[in-house]
């Protein structure tokens, strides 16, 4: 393109007129935030416990059975994971991740009983 415009004949020195709002007198005011969790191990290493917590019960049943549950313990198939969670104080997690299934299946025998009168009495 080699068309040549004319001049629109407004003064260049002349600046336009400046409109004072309220959003002009934040100008350059700028917020940044840096969130401290996303690189915090702590935090990571509690929600790689609290997701490991949560796959225990499964796992548990799975390793021993369901009719370890139902048939040995007598717990109700739609109680399972109540009365893990029941036996959990006890300390079956920590045994658990320590290998010591003998020591878990014990508990859970024994504390099946107690459970079973607490569940009959509702």
């Amino acid at each position: 393109m080699k068309i040549v415009e004319a001049d629109d004949n407004i003064d260049k020195r002349v600046r336009p007129q400046v409109v004072n709002t309220v959003a002009n007198s934040f100008e350059g005011v700028g917020v940044a935030a840096k969130i401290p969790f996303k690189d915090s191990e702590r935090l990571w290493a509690l929600l790689k416990e609290l997701k490991q917590k949560e796959e225990f019960s499964y796992k548990i049943i799975s390793e021993l059975g369901e009719n370890f549950f139902f048939e040995k313990l007598k717990i109700p198939a739609e109680n399972y994971f109540h009365f893990l969670e029941y036996c959990n104080p006890l300390g079956i997690y920590k045994l658990h991740k320590e290998s010591k299934l003998i020591e878990v299946i014990k508990i859970l025998e024994r504390e099946s009983v107690s459970y079973l009168k607490i569940i009959k009495k509702d």
